[in-house]
């Protein structure tokens, strides 16, 4: 559904979907390594129906039930948002990364304890069966005593040790893990309709402007690159159309198997950036409709439950979550890019 916009809610440079989407000023100044590098993926369009779908990590992310566990007030959210580096409500989505040692510390706790829960049952069934068909049939704790006890030494105790440590870290001493972001990395601002990218974090510069432009002026590629197993990870960029800029979507949303999820996270991103249409409906963003005009106006028309996430319990979301799923892998994705590419080419 297209609103009409409130233009005194938003910047002229505001990106309003359709007819506002004029390629940018100048010649490309595009290398070849640099094509090579970030526009050899397929190339998505803005304008289009939008699916209504979303990235099964964003609602992962973002539950119901951190609505109803936060304690403070918006208008406490929004006093303090202003000096927050990572934001995503009604007016920008913001990134920023943690520090380099509390990354290492999350990456150790989080792959280990993945590693041990995937493997640890496997390694549990190959024993059990190695055992059985052992031809001079020892008793199931001599079995253990031999190679499986050193094998479990070297392979598992070190992931154990890992989870066990990383998660005293985050239990106990949450600073030492949940370290002070430096900076931003980039921004999409919904109300000016700009795309910022900002220098490195932790440089002498950060929070300094390295690149910015309108939105109507970056154009999306989904990259695919071949894993070593012989599938292909894909991952989401915007590339601006004149000037070797590029914003790797991989730092919020890691490359995957499933290009599904890459597809519908640019259908989130498309709709979050044009004005003409309501904030994408998700729980994160549900404390911040009523701050946007053209959300506001959509939900008093359309009479949405102002609560309606909060008030959601557990099972109906991971119903709803459920169902997310099985329609983002039944979307037709391939027949609503060539229709969209086809209307943009005619």
């Amino acid at each position: 559904m297209t609103v009409a916009v409130d233009l005194r809610g938003y910047t002229r440079s505001a990106y309003h979907g359709m007819g506002n989407d004029e390629v940018a000023n100048g010649d490309c100044k595009h290398s070849f390594m640099f094509r090579n590098s970030w526009t050899m993926g397929r190339p998505l369009v803005k304008d289009g129906r939008y699916s209504g779908l979303f990235p099964p990590l964003f609602l992962d992310k973002w539950r119901p039930d951190t609505l109803r566990s936060s304690k403070r007030p918006l208008d406490m959210v929004l006093e303090r948002r202003a000096l927050w580096h990572d934001r995503f409500d009604e007016e920008c989505l913001k990134w920023a990364s943690p520090p380099g040692s509390s990354k290492i510390i999350l990456r150790l706790h989080y792959w280990s304890r993945f590693i041990f829960l995937m493997f640890f049952p496997i390694f549990c069934l190959a024993v059990v069966i190695q055992w059985l068909l052992a031809p001079d049939d020892p008793s199931f704790g001599e079995f253990l005593n031999g190679d499986v006890s050193l094998i479990f030494m070297a392979m598992f105790v070190p992931m154990l040790l890992c989870w066990s440590a990383g998660w005293f870290l985050e239990t106990y001493f949450p600073r030492t893990v949940r370290q002070p972001i430096k900076g931003p990395k980039w921004e999409l601002n919904r109300r000016t309709g700009l795309v910022t990218l900002y220098h490195k974090p932790g440089s002498n510069r950060t929070g300094e402007i390295r690149a910015q432009a309108p939105f109507r002026e970056w154009d999306a590629y989904l990259l695919s690159l071949p894993g070593p197993q012989g599938n292909f990870w894909y991952q989401l960029v915007l590339v601006h159309q004149v000037h070797e800029w590029a914003l790797p979507m991989s730092q919020m949303f890691a490359p995957t198997t499933n290009r599904e999820q890459v597809l519908a996270l640019w259908d989130v991103i498309r709709q979050y950036m044009n004005v003409t249409q309501p904030l994408p409906d998700m729980p994160v963003l549900e404390p911040y409709r009523k701050l946007d005009p053209t959300t506001l106006k959509y939900d008093n028309e359309t009479g949405r439950d102002p609560n309606y996430w909060r008030n959601m319990d557990d099972d109906a979301y991971k119903a709803f979550c459920d169902r997310n799923y099985r329609q983002l892998c039944r979307y037709n994705w391939e027949n609503e890019c060539d229709q969209m590419q086809a209307a943009d080419a005619g």
